[in-house]
């Protein structure tokens, strides 16, 4: 997973899984997956998540208000995985 920013009054977030894959081989699986398409399923998700969790964005672009800031931590046996 790819993000981005442009310089626009408005941030947008670009999402492709498009290109080389994550290295993943040295994680453990997670504990729970959580899928979002959308800015606010995202903003939930991430104030919800726990160690263990991997949160799944859907390929789009989104535009938002403010910057996502995630202040969640994982531990190295549990990661939050993104």
């Amino acid at each position: 997973m790819y993000a981005s920013r442009e310089a626009t009054p408005v941030p947008v977030l670009e999402i492709t899984h498009e290109g080389p894959a994550l290295p993943t081989d040295d994680l453990p699986a997670p504990l729970r997956t959580v899928q979002v398409s959308t800015v606010t399923a995202l903003r939930n998700a991430i104030a919800a998540a726990v160690a263990g969790d991997r949160i799944e964005v859907a390929d789009g672009a989104y535009s938002l208000s403010d910057w996502v800031v995630v202040t969640r931590s994982g531990t190295a046996a549990n990661p939050i995985l993104r």
